[in-house]
């Protein structure tokens, strides 16, 4: 079992395209346990053993919100992935000492 304050299950991938601004990757999917706030760093757990640190950016529902919690369907919008990064299946963990404030 992986020791985390929060899973998120991916269930779909696409690009966001806002003008100017640099795309960036988003994740649709449910949390399966705790929660997420924009600015929590995560990693991303690939079902071929592979992990990838990124952060989370943006929190979408049918609003922009801050904190997603167990239960909630939402997209999240992460840094610096690309495209090939991620996939369906994937898990997105973010584990209890990666976010600690002092």
């Amino acid at each position: 079992m992986i020791e985390s304050n929060g899973l998120f299950q991916v269930e779909d991938v696409f690009f966001i395209n806002r003008g100017k601004q640099k795309e960036q990757i988003a994740v649709l999917g449910q949390v399966k346990e705790g929660a997420f706030q924009v600015g929590d760093e995560v990693i991303i757990q690939k079902q071929s053993g592979l992990e990838i640190k990124t952060t989370v950016v943006r929190l979408l529902a049918f609003d922009p919100i801050e904190i997603a919690f167990k239960g909630y369907n939402v997209g999240m919008a992460l840094s610096d992935v690309a495209i090939t990064d991620i996939s369906q299946g994937d898990i997105i963990v973010k584990r209890l000492d990666d976010n600690k404030k002092s």
